[in-house]
């Protein structure tokens, strides 16, 4: 009886990290926008990313810092909160940006 009670439990923890994982570890890559389209932001595999606006595109990289996305594009850095929305809040003139 306690070997099945066991495994019963072993299998309940197995699942619960599974569906946490699944939820915590949405994926973040793709391509966002601001409300306007003028800024896009894409997040690429590997901790690469483009940032578009004023007409110029920057290759970036970016690291996931718990609900936080730290980028750098040369000497610039910039910082985005991963909303429960799945949208990005950046910095100033950055805005609320939505995945398309």
């Amino acid at each position: 009886m306690h070997r099945a009670s066991a495994r019963g439990a072993c299998a309940a923890v197995v699942a619960g990290l599974a569906m946490l994982l699944v939820a915590c570890g949405a994926k973040v890559e793709g391509t966002y926008s601001n409300v306007n389209g003028l800024v896009v932001l894409e997040l690429k595999s590997g901790g690469k990313a483009a940032l578009s606006y004023a007409g110029e595109t920057r290759d970036c990289s970016y690291a996931l810092d718990d609900r936080q996305i730290r980028m750098s594009c040369g000497r610039e850095r910039f910082t985005f909160r991963r909303n429960q929305d799945g949208t990005l809040t950046g910095e100033g003139f950055l805005g609320i940006m939505k995945k398309s």
